[in-house]
């Protein structure tokens, strides 16, 4: 629904009329960043591709009438680095505002595509970059439920932002044993004692199909968010299974447009890091 993306920016700011226009009126993965213009989701997929992805669910919201237009069309012309589309919509349920959850949108994006109800699948926020090395490495882990563990240390963001970001609890070889969204100074001590970081997730997962499913339809509502969330269904396993989520060490950095004022940080770094593009 992009609701941080659409508040208002503060005063001062260098952002240009029509990136303004765009933040307040497109889904946040089709605002036109870096050299170009691009979509910002276009530099995404770009790493996708060269990590050796090649077949793509695009998941949207029903009141998006821009993204599957721009992917057909990109599709239409060879424009896309041999990567094939498909789409789905995640339906908003009568009694509810907003979706249900990203939970809930992979589930929808499964039931739509049945065939992707076998094999794996990694699932990532279009508003996020993860860069290509990311995605290769949950391409090529022999683990068939996995993320990223994002080493909190190397994410080179604002302190109080790092802060808000649940961290990974894992054993001594790395399994997923729970995420903790508000962790105490102790658990921080202990997490860092056994893993030797602070290793947060950053939204993206890969899942075997036929074993998640069912979790995607039984996740529960957050208590705060009344969302079905995508951590709340890998948390879910890793207590019932601790060794099903294998963790990925990893520290990099990750652009995103969570606001509008990550847009002009966003600029710099795509200018910087895809000139190819």
């Amino acid at each position: 629904m992009s609701s941080r993306m659409k508040k208002s920016l503060d005063v001062g700011s260098t952002l240009d009329a029509s990136l303004l226009q765009q933040a307040n009126t497109l889904p946040k993965g089709m605002i036109g960043v870096g050299e170009n213009g691009r979509p910002f989701m276009e530099y995404l997929l770009y790493n996708a591709s060269k990590a050796g992805f090649r077949d793509v669910i695009l998941l949207l919201n029903p009141r998006d009438t821009v993204t599957q237009a721009h992917f057909e069309k990109k599709s239409a012309t060879g424009e896309t680095w041999g990567l094939r589309f498909l789409y789905a919509r995640q339906q908003i349920p009568p009694d509810r505002e907003k979706p249900l959850g990203t939970a809930d949108a992979v589930q929808q994006a499964l039931d739509q595509h049945p065939s992707w109800k076998v094999g794996t699948f990694v699932v990532c926020n279009s508003d996020n970059l993860y860069s290509a090395n990311v995605f290769k490495l949950l391409l090529d882990t022999p683990h068939p439920n996995a993320l990223p563990a994002y080493d909190r240390s190397g994410m080179e963001l604002p302190e109080d932002r790092i802060k808000t970001f649940a961290l990974l609890r894992t054993d001594n070889e790395g399994f997923l044993q729970d995420i903790i969204e508000k962790p105490t100074e102790e658990e921080e001590r202990e997490i860092r004692r056994v893993s030797g970081s602070l290793g947060i997730s950053m939204n993206i997962f890969k899942f075997d199909a036929a074993f998640a499913y069912l979790y995607f339809v039984t996740e529960s509502l957050h208590p705060v968010r009344n969302e079905k969330e995508l951590p709340g269904v890998a948390r879910t396993i890793a207590r019932q299974y601790p060794k099903a989520i294998y963790t990925i060490p990893v520290s990099e950095t990750m652009p995103d447009l969570t606001s509008k004022a990550d847009i002009l940080i966003v600029q710099d770094y795509l200018l910087r890091e895809f000139p190819e593009l």
